[in-house]
């Protein structure tokens, strides 16, 4: 049983008020110390169970108190890890009760056994679990004996009850009567066997039916109960009086168009984004509006009330833009998910609402732009007026591109329709003011978190993306033998954070810009990168604030906060353009930014081709120097990475397994670009020095779930890094063997460049096929021979038997990898495979196979 990383508060306490209990007898001697030899036997004849109460509570040395702390540290540390918080409320006051019990039953019978001293420290444990629970429950307050008190003061009061009983003649004699008629303790022996105990002390103790402590009781329950019925002051009751009728709607804080009449905005530009860019492009559409004469504001519909969407006509000239990313297989983003579901259902007269969309998405997944089509498609549905055409942006291509050339046409058409012109030229509007913090405390400083402030420090479930959890890398291993890439595998240790996942979910990391960068920018800009600042928003009725966590360093804004790595777009370029000194940079820069074919063809081949991020593009410019502040209000926000979890949480509860390769590549520039994540990742190794390698994660649900039947056969396709998903899939239907269920037939199409370089996972493959659980093991090794061989051409080889899978065996099909060119490939094939054994044209083959992904038994988790 592994130990918590500190002792619970609760259980501390309870090793206190223990001591304190004890002291005196472990000090001086007396009643409380007095021998298990000459207790428990004159106890057990008796039938005095407040005897044994005393005994199970006090500690008889400083040996045993010492075994009590230890138990309870291991003990309830661990019961509180495994167990969910009401549950483990329950489970632990019975622990409380059954221990107890267990002890009386148990505890004689093992010391005569043993002829070892009695065993310590039973109610302490108990009352040490069950203090843990309470003092970590969600509950704020409790109903006890009809009052309500705090609900971490539950155990104690508990624990002064226990004390009282022993020290209480009436409690502790109506204990033993209801204990001795359960356990026959008075019929175990006569008083007279017992030499240690006269005839007249034991006359005494059953003929004393009041004790002092006893009196003091009921003198203080009659005092309580005289003060509750006669003299505590009561409530008047209040008249229920008949509602009135309001005549004007309130007004909500989630309705958007009330904030709209009050700032005066006309446009509002709603985005869908997973990742930061469709925010960024509603956040340059809305600030677009002021070149027209309008003024737009920037909505994240997750914070709104979407169905004012019919109220927007009440405002003059009104415009609702939506920028709208496509996530996964064809599903919205997680902020949008609330506006999807409203479209679906509402019933709504949208007649008055004017609207355009421009979706963003990558035209190698399946499900190209298919929010973006939606939202436009069911706007028309429910009566609102299109005034622009629809805009497709892919991110396989040019999405910067696809934006400028739809903006450059969308804007003319606004106009039109509101018969509005130009006001002149596009300028450069600072949305936020720096304010700089010479004096400031440091406990009030960001230093990286991402939401709430110290959230790194005092951590607090549930973790989310806005409260990511601080995972220890327990585990960071080299996969393959040999080549110039490095494969790692990673486990996250998540014991005591409460995190649930399941196999194929998504965990989801925040990683750190590389310092050298970081110190280079500063080096360039002249700056102090530890003066700490803020930048405030200008627009004080924004619900964003600050375009990062305020206040902070600039380094810590540009390690953890601004993305650094990736090319700019192009409004970035024409923001800095004006701190160019040189005439040529600056042209330069401008005509980059501009809508001209060769603008953005230089844009392309300059930036995007070149891979130039912002600290190669200010080398590379040498009088570029913008102030440090309107930089980092520029760049965007340096997004989490998502991995597929490659461990089942049957297998691996407290812990999450990430197989990951590191990026680095050389750009036409000759510099040497690293991914972001992967090579901080690289850099995590466990406990050096004493210095744990902390990861902050959390985890995303995904829809790619193995059968609700194990018995369904799966088939699995996922070259590389791909395999991830399928290693915790296949821990899982491991364990459901050894359960006793049946588990189907489990094929694995794995594909890899070298047998003996990259070949993952070789050893946890072979054990599986071994034991039976991976019933095919089909590998290809695209590089070991002169003609390439991958997953496509083996489920080829095999096609009558994927055939009888899919179509006999009824079996799920899984594909993880690639999506640009391997989930392509690999789903022509089984188009050709149900064409070929199912009598089927082409297109009905397609058909085919296109139901069976909606009926979930073909899943894609791939990424371009």
């Amino acid at each position: 049983m592994a130990a918590p990383s500190a002792p619970p508060a609760a259980a501390a306490l309870t090793v206190l008020l223990s001591v304190g209990a004890s002291a005196p007898g472990l000090l001086w001697g007396g009643p409380a110390a007095r021998s298990a030899a000459a207790l428990r036997p004159a106890a057990l004849r008796d039938g005095e169970v407040h005897r044994l109460i005393t005994y199970i509570f006090v500690y008889e040395d400083l040996s045993s108190l010492a075994c009590g702390a230890v138990i309870i540290w291991y003990f309830a540390g661990s019961f509180e890890k495994n167990v969910g918080t009401v549950k483990h409320c329950v489970l632990t006051a019975a622990f409380s009760v059954l221990s107890a019990l267990l002890y009386l039953f148990l505890e004689p019978l093992v010391s005569r056994l043993l002829e070892v001293g009695d065993a310590k420290g039973f109610m302490p444990v108990a009352f040490a679990t069950l203090g843990v629970s309470t003092t970590r429950s969600r509950m704020k307050s409790t109903l006890l004996f009809g009052c309500r008190v705090p609900v971490v003061l539950v155990p104690w009061l508990g624990l002064c009850v226990a004390w009282f009983v022993p020290h209480s003649s009436l409690l502790g004699n109506l204990c033993g009567l209801l204990v001795g008629e359960a356990l026959p303790l008075t019929a175990m022996g006569e008083a007279s066997m017992d030499p240690t105990i006269s005839a007249a002390d034991s006359t005494a103790q059953q003929d004393s039916l009041f004790s002092m402590t006893d009196v003091f009781l009921i003198s203080l329950i009659t005092g309580l109960f005289t003060y509750w019925f006669f003299f505590r002051k009561k409530k008047e009751e209040v008249p229920d009086l008949p509602k009135m009728q309001s005549v004007a709607a309130p007004v909500r804080d989630s309705s958007f168009i009330e904030k709209m009449k009050k700032t005066g905005r006309n446009i509002v530009v709603f985005y869908g984004s997973q990742t930061g860019t469709a925010e960024e492009f509603a956040n340059r559409l809305s600030k677009d509006a002021h070149r027209y004469g309008l003024r737009g504001m920037a909505a994240d519909p997750e914070e709104y009330d979407l169905s004012d969407l019919s109220r927007l006509s009440e405002i003059d000239k009104s415009l609702a833009v939506f920028c709208m990313a496509t996530y996964g297989e064809g599903d919205p983003t997680d902020n949008a998910q609330d506006f999807y579901d409203w479209l679906q259902e509402a019933d709504a007269d949208l007649s008055g609402l004017r609207f355009a969309v421009f979706g963003l998405g990558n035209k190698t997944y399946e499900h190209f732009n298919a929010m973006g089509k939606y939202v436009d498609k069911r706007l028309e549905e429910l009566g609102a007026q299109r005034i622009f055409e629809l805009g497709l942006g892919d991110d396989d291509g040019n999405l910067e591109e696809d934006f400028i050339t739809w903006r450059e046409q969308f804007w003319p058409a606004v106009c039109e329709h509101f018969g509005v012109e130009a006001t002149g030229e596009e300028s450069s509007i600072r949305q936020y003011e720096l304010v700089v913090h010479t004096d400031v405390n440091m406990n009030k400083v960001y230093t990286g978190e991402m939401g709430r402030l110290k959230s790194y420090e005092n951590q607090k479930p549930p973790f989310d993306a806005k409260n990511p959890f601080l995972a220890q890398v327990t585990e960071n291993r080299k996969l393959n033998e040999g080549g110039e890439r490095h494969l790692m595998h990673l486990v996250l240790d998540i014991s005591n954070s409460k995190i649930r996942y399941e196999s194929g979910d998504h965990v989801a990391v925040y990683p750190a810009n590389d310092s050298s960068l970081v110190n280079q920018i500063g080096e360039i800009l002249g700056t102090d990168l530890d003066t700490v600042m803020s930048l405030n928003n200008l627009d004080e009725e924004s619900n964003k604030k600050h375009p990062f966590p305020c206040p902070t360093s600039y380094r810590t804004a540009l390690t953890y906060y601004l993305d650094i790595t990736n090319p700019p777009r192009t409004n970035v370029l024409y923001e800095l353009a004006q701190y160019a000194t040189d005439a040529g940079e600056q042209e330069r820069l401008r005509k980059m930014a501009s809508s001209a074919p060769e603008g953005k063809a230089l844009y392309l081949s300059w930036v995007v081709e070149a891979r130039r991020n912002i600290l190669a593009i200010l080398q590379d410019m040498p009088s570029l120097h913008p102030p440090i502040d309107h930089l980092c209000e520029l760049l965007p926000r340096l997004q989490a990475r998502y991995y597929s979890i490659a461990s089942s949480s049957k297998v691996h509860p407290n812990s999450i397994h990430i197989c990951a390769v590191t990026v680095e590549y050389e750009t036409k520039t000759g510099r040497l670009n690293k991914g972001v994540a992967t090579n901080w990742l690289k850099g995590k190794v466990p406990e050096q020095n004493g210095s744990s390698s902390l990861v902050p994660m959390y985890v995303r649900k995904s829809q790619f779930r193995l059968p609700f039947k194990p018995s369904t056969p799966v088939i699995m396709i996922g070259p590389g890094t791909g395999i991830a998903p399928f290693i915790g899939f296949i821990q899982e239907r491991a364990w459901l063997k050894q359960q006793g269920k049946e588990v189907g037939e489990t094929v694995l199409y794995y594909g890899c460049r070298h047998e003996r370089e990259d070949y993952l996972y070789r050893e946890e493959l072979a054990r599986f096929q071994k034991e039976g659980v991976l019933t095919q093991l089909n590998v290809a090794f695209s590089r070991d021979q002169a003609e390439k061989v991958y997953v496509q051409h083996l489920l080829k080889k095999n096609k009558e038997n994927v055939w009888k899978l899919i179509n006999e065996g009824m079996a799920h099909i899984y594909v993880c990898g690639d999506a640009r060119n391997m989930a392509r490939d690999v789903q022509n094939t089984f188009y050709e495979i149900v064409s070929e054994f199912g009598n089927m044209s082409q297109p009905q083959a397609v058909d085919y196979v296109k139901k069976l992904m909606t009926k979930g038994r073909y899943s894609l988790d791939v990424w371009s």
